[in-house]
């Protein structure tokens, strides 16, 4: 079969036996352990939709893998064909039209790289080898998506191979239903080869980092930080926190707040005084810098201490304020916590679960990602891939059966 298969598709072909099977196959979070079968390195829409039709004609169950830091790697299973996108990465941008192009394998850093001399960027996130795809697709949270939008509030368009294997362009003035349903409905209606999104202009500075506390002052710093949110802080900064060992893993347990405001340091630094006046921060790293640095703080973290790590997340939400009563709570169980290398983050994403910290442990997970939309989705699924050619454990076709 794998003959036949690279023969029909005309792209590299891994299979277990093969040195490199196992570095190719490996995601960003090392608890997820499913074996394919084959792994097709795709390099183009057309590759893909010869893996699609090869693998209906053969009975095979697909996946696709895009930048693989989804936490639950939900692509990877065994004995399927995985679509590795991740040789589908070039970016184009048009400066007039403010937008760019980006292949479904690209990850933030490239899209920065090419967007960032014209002054624009998209609201990519936080960490920039995260795929553009699975983040896009999926939702997309940053630190610029107070200021200019989630990332799927900017996808303009999409080249999609569908169930069929037909190399299709969605956009508003085609496939519209479809368009809506890539916005935050994740890999279930086909595999996406490229992907259109709207770009912003971005100052050649911002006021960004974190400050640091010892998990010793965490309950005062936390209610503050509740209090500055709550109050109302600007939508052009983006202020997010973390409960980890700073340096990660081996040093000290710590409260970090970080994010990135839109404006003048003196400004920012008035809006982050309530955390100061609550306990003195033993590190502030916040000043002025580009995009691009701030894009790239976490980068060592996640490439060298975070990358395979066995991680197991959990995603929730709070209904109303972050009460006193649920920091405690969350500090209580950090205390607890059983490895080094647990940590605790926090986004303010407005009542929801963010399908991109996928958790295959939570229940009711379709409600909680898809809310109120979940009837609208679960029919364009049946009308768009009634075969269930795109599937995975939290996919759509777990509901429609």
């Amino acid at each position: 079969m794998i003959n036949r298969l690279a023969a029909a598709v005309g792209a590299p072909v891994l299979v277990p036996a093969q040195g490199d099977y196992e570095t190719v196959r490996g995601l960003f979070n090392g608890r997820a352990a499913g074996r394919p079968a084959a792994i097709v390195r795709c390099r183009g829409a057309n590759e893909v939709a010869a893996t699609i039709r090869f693998a209906r004609d053969e009975g095979i169950e697909v996946r696709v893998r895009a930048g693989g830091h989804n936490p639950a790697g939900q692509c990877l299973d065994d004995d399927v064909l995985l679509i590795d996108l991740r040789d589908c990465d070039v970016v184009a941008v048009d400066p007039h039209k403010r937008s760019a192009t980006v292949g479904g394998g690209a990850l933030w850093k490239q899209v920065d790289t090419a967007t960032l001399p014209h002054g624009l960027a998209a609201p990519g996130g936080d960490c920039c080898v995260v795929g553009v795809a699975g983040y896009t697709l999926g939702g997309g949270h940053g630190l610029l998506s107070r200021a200019y939008g989630l990332g799927c509030d900017n996808l303009l368009g999409a080249e999609l191979v569908d169930a069929e294997g037909n190399i299709r362009w969605i956009g508003d003035d085609s496939d519209a239903d479809l368009l809506w349903a890539l916005k935050g409905g994740g890999g279930n209606f086909g595999a996406v080869t490229k992907l259109e999104l709207n770009l912003h202009p971005v100052p050649e500075v911002l006021f960004a980092g974190a400050r640091i506390w010892p998990v010793s002052e965490a309950r005062d710093v936390m209610r503050a930080y509740r209090d500055i949110v709550g109050a109302g802080l600007p939508d052009t900064f983006t202020l997010c926190m973390n409960i980890a060992r700073e340096p990660f893993p081996d040093g000290d347990p710590c409260l970090i707040v970080y994010g990135a405001f839109i404006g003048d340091e003196a400004a920012g630094t008035e809006l982050l005084a309530p955390l100061n006046a609550a306990a003195a921060p033993a590190m502030d790293v916040f000043s002025m810098m580009p995009y691009s640095v701030v894009q790239t703080l976490s980068e060592e973290d996640i490439t060298q201490r975070g990358h395979g790590l066995r991680g197991l997340w959990k995603g929730g939400f709070f209904e109303g304020d972050l009460t006193d009563a649920a920091i405690d709570a969350v500090l209580d169980a950090y205390a607890r916590a059983p490895s080094p290398t647990c940590r605790a983050h926090f986004d303010f994403l407005g009542g929801g679960v963010y399908s991109g910290y996928g958790d295959l442990e939570l229940d009711d997970w379709a409600g909680a990602y898809y809310g109120a939309n979940l009837e609208r989705l679960v029919g364009l699924k049946r009308r768009y891939d009634p075969d269930n050619v795109f599937r995975f454990r939290q996919g759509l076709s777990e509901i429609t059966g």
